[in-house]
């Protein structure tokens, strides 16, 4: 089993904590009232058989459901440390989403020294929105991230499919670095 540390992050009212319950399976807040999340909340869950470079292994992924409140920033270096991954979320209709965007990736990409291999975007539409795929556009900083549309109008299987693949992208670079350190210690 590998263990990793997932962030999901973005601008407050941005779906943030029902993606983040939806994967772990959990039904904490899901009575459709907005309660903003107050500093951080962590789920754990499994993934089962994720390819990790030429293995098939089951990820135990913490995921760490980020406040969008910037009277929370004190804590980012903190909650940023030793992070394998973010997941930004966006909804289109928000004002502004471009600027937050951007501060949280500049800030992971500066302290957490994320690559954009370990990044992925949820363009997530609320209830009743129409999805209209790159309706809204990135940052140009963040131009190269995957970005997916996603809903839970339809059956989640969109959220699901895409962080199932993320996690398997993720690992299988974790693999590789791993690789590389050990025939780097066998070849000193």
């Amino acid at each position: 089993m590998i263990k990793t540390k997932i962030l999901i992050v973005g601008p407050c009212q941005a779906g943030k904590s029902t993606i983040a319950n939806f994967l772990s399976d959990a039904t904490e807040g899901s009575q459709g009232d907005y309660n903003p999340t107050q500093g951080i909340r962590i789920l754990e869950f499994e993934v089962n058989n994720v390819l990790a470079g030429s293995r098939t292994v089951t990820a135990e992924v913490e995921l760490w459901d980020v406040s969008g409140d910037h009277k929370y920033e004190a804590c980012w270096p903190a909650i940023a440390k030793d992070t394998a991954g973010v997941v930004f979320v966006f909804s289109p209709d928000m004002a502004n989403y471009d600027k937050e965007l951007e501060e949280w990736y500049d800030y992971m990409e500066r302290t957490a020294y994320i690559k954009d291999i370990q990044c992925l975007i949820f363009r997530h539409h609320r209830p009743g929105q129409n999805i209209v795929a790159g309706q809204s556009p990135l940052p140009s900083s963040m131009s190269r991230l995957h970005c997916v549309d996603t809903s839970l109008d339809d059956d989640g299987s969109t959220i699901r499919e895409s962080f199932d693949s993320y996690i398997s992208t993720l690992l299988t670079a974790m693999a590789d670095k791993s690789e590389k350190e050990e025939l780097s210690i066998l070849q000193s």
